[in-house]
């Protein structure tokens, strides 16, 4: 008997030192210290856990902190039209193109001086800038890097050009309206080369380029407008509508131009004033 009372004594000593916890007890939770030196993802993944306990719960998940995601290049020539005022990145292909362009417009305008003069013959003067045109045109289509601004209106503009050198290709007596017509090259070298000067020789170039518009693309292409239309009469509904149409789309496009020069200027005055 005394074997028997001492056992259950200390069956029942046992049990009273084990603390056992009640079924309906929430489970300790476990504390981490986040120090100064801790990895942000490990900080991240803890305020996840906790919106998601919170969801579980019922209580509506906290918003995590929103990092906003930066806003793509606006391409530009894809459709904005002549209003956009940012100027385009001077990349590789972008460079490249100007130079040729620096190298090959200076000559044209040199042979339609030349063909103007009666120093060269100028259907061979027509020949030479279709040639150039085409392998503008070529250019662009290929590379399209090369002309980041409003590619499709330029490559309308050369097809449109290459559509009114057609007539002094087919009738050599009207061969010199190419080189009068030659002569906004001018202006065309001079603005790409102001892009590509610095200091006083920029001034000089931009003075250059809106002395030459104003007096080749606002002057001269008009008064060959009104030219095209009275001596086209003799030829062709066909010839008469592509010569004095291509003509019309060319005072328009010198028009954009300037909308577009106007707008990247004060578009720069307007960022360096904030800036300041």
């Amino acid at each position: 008997m005394r074997r028997i009372y001492a056992r259950e004594a200390h069956l029942r000593s046992s049990t009273a030192s084990l603390q056992v916890a009640p079924p309906h007890a929430p489970a300790p939770r476990l504390r981490r210290s986040f120090t100064a030196g801790a990895p942000e993802r490990v900080r991240l993944a803890s305020r996840a856990a906790m919106a998601r306990a919170g969801a579980r719960a019922g209580a509506p998940a906290a918003k995590s902190p929103s990092v906003p995601r930066p806003r793509p290049p606006r391409r530009l020539g894809d459709g904005t039209g002549f209003g956009h005022d940012a100027a385009p990145a001077k990349t590789r292909p972008y460079v490249l193109h100007d130079q040729a362009n620096l190298v090959c417009l200076p000559l044209l305008c040199a042979l339609c001086c030349a063909g103007l003069a009666g120093v060269a013959d100028c259907w061979l003067i027509s020949v030479a800038f279709t040639a150039y045109i085409l392998a503008d045109l070529a250019w662009i289509l290929i590379v399209p890097e090369s002309l980041p601004r409003f590619p499709l209106i330029i490559t309308v503009h050369h097809l449109i050009t290459l559509a009114l050198l057609s007539h002094p290709l087919r009738y050599p007596q009207d061969a010199h309206f190419t080189c009068l017509d030659g002569l906004v090259e001018m202006s065309t070298f001079f603005m790409i080369a102001r892009r590509h000067c610095g200091g006083r020789l920029s001034a000089v170039m931009n003075a250059l380029y809106w002395f030459t518009t104003v007096a080749l693309r606002f002057m001269l292409q008009p008064y060959l407008l009104r030219l095209f239309y009275r001596l086209a009469q003799p030829y062709s509904a066909l010839d008469r509508g592509i010569v004095v149409g291509s003509q019309a789309f060319l005072c328009f496009f010198n028009c954009g131009l300037v909308v577009v020069a106007v707008n990247t200027k004060l578009y720069q005055k307007k960022k360096a004033s904030k800036t300041a």
